[in-house]
């Protein structure tokens, strides 16, 4: 769990609109005391949030965010967050996540890429 806050701190210190290929609703389960200072400070140094849901719909999306669903079927445990020069790959296992960042500008934008054509077949 500590490790996946690294990757979100990581997040505000770049500064960069992030892209999250497979949100997950497991953060607010497994960080629900972090998350919400985690979204204030996104929020305050205007970093937008463009998510990729699959399957259930939020009721109200995260603060300073656009969200796109996918059906259900994309459903699953990986998401990859893309932000700057980096995309991190978290695995939210229960009770202990894991998350590789790659410092890699081409795989990045390759990974943007991916996520540009799944959101143009993502519905609102």
């Amino acid at each position: 769990i500590e490790g996946v806050k690294t990757v979100f701190e990581d997040q505000l210190t770049q500064g960069k609109d992030i892209y999250v290929i497979g949100a997950s609703h497991h953060p607010k389960e497994l960080l629900k005391f972090y998350l919400p200072h985690y979204t204030t400070k996104r929020v305050k140094s205007k970093i937008r949030l463009h998510a990729l849901y699959a399957g259930k719909k939020h009721k109200e999306p995260p603060p300073y965010s656009t969200v796109r669903y996918l059906p259900e079927s994309f459903s699953t445990l990986v998401s990859t967050n893309i932000y700057g020069d980096k995309a991190a790959i978290i695995l939210w296992l229960p009770h202990d996540p894991v998350a590789i960042v790659i410092k890699q500008p081409d795989i990045a934008r390759t990974f943007k890429k991916y996520f540009d054509v799944l959101w143009s077949v993502a519905k609102e």
